[in-house]
């Protein structure tokens, strides 16, 4: 028999000399009775089943391989939608602090119009004389 990636190929010589149906190659026990345990055709039925095992086993492997796999993307999901609403709150964050600094400009040079004009008016005033407002 030749490994041939997951089958078995047998030679040529060998599947030629098969029995046909009806036939056997089996033993001969002590009692006298045919054995068919040990014949190629139950060697080779063993081998088919060997490998419908394997089969299985490979399926299963990455069937759990594969919810894993799921539970993983379902995680990092949750993680980056996570991520997202940070992203989010820290950006409506910004732009409030943004606004607020604004107001807080705007506040400030108001502030310094009024100053201004304050003492723009209290030095017309001291140059005047101070019975003019009389």
């Amino acid at each position: 028999m030749y490994y041939h990636g997951r089958q078995f190929l047998l030679d040529a010589h060998i599947m030629n000399n098969l029995p046909h149906k009806g036939e056997s190659l089996g033993t001969i026990t002590p009692e006298g009775e045919s054995n068919e345990r040990f014949s190629i055709r139950s060697l080779i039925r063993r081998v088919e089943e060997f490998n419908c095992t394997q089969e299985l086993s490979i399926i299963e492997g990455l069937v759990n391989e594969n919810e894993l796999l799921q539970h993983q993307i379902s995680y990092y999901e949750k993680v980056w939608q996570g991520n997202m609403d940070l992203l989010h709150r820290c950006f409506k964050s910004i732009m409030q602090i943004r606004r607020g600094l604004e107001k807080v400009h705007r506040e400030e040079k108001r502030a310094e119009q009024a100053w201004l004009a304050y003492w723009s008016a209290n030095k017309a005033m001291l140059k005047q004389e101070p019975w003019s407002w009389i």
